[in-house]
């Protein structure tokens, strides 16, 4: 699913920047109402939320995505980003993430 998402955003002659754009009331009829994703979920349904978000969002990593404060981001940041999630690190105090805070401060120094 992320794959295919990468390759859409990679032809932009032939994908577009909104697969599927609505109005905030339509696109509420089309997600699970929140009352039902209080019970426990199956991984279908999961993968079918993951879609949907895919499906009506911006494509924000298509190379003709510019916005006024940021613009699109690549496969290598995206991993970088999941890598931090997982560890849920924090550079504030060194014994909590010591490879994250040395590694924010040698960054500092290049900059």
């Amino acid at each position: 699913m992320i794959l295919q998402y990468y390759d859409e955003c990679g032809k932009p002659t032939e994908t577009r920047l909104h697969e599927d754009f609505l109005t905030p009331s339509e696109l509420t009829s089309r997600l699970r109402p929140i009352s039902q994703q209080y019970a426990p979920g199956t991984n279908d349904d999961c993968l079918e939320d993951i879609q949907t978000t895919f499906r009506h969002s911006l494509k924000t990593m298509h190379p003709l995505f510019f916005d006024k404060l940021y613009f699109g981001s690549d496969p290598i940041g995206q991993v970088a980003e999941l890598v931090l999630a997982v560890l849920n690190a924090n550079t504030h105090v060194y014994h909590v993430s010591p490879v994250v805070s040395v590694m924010e401060v040698e960054c500092i120094k290049v900059i």
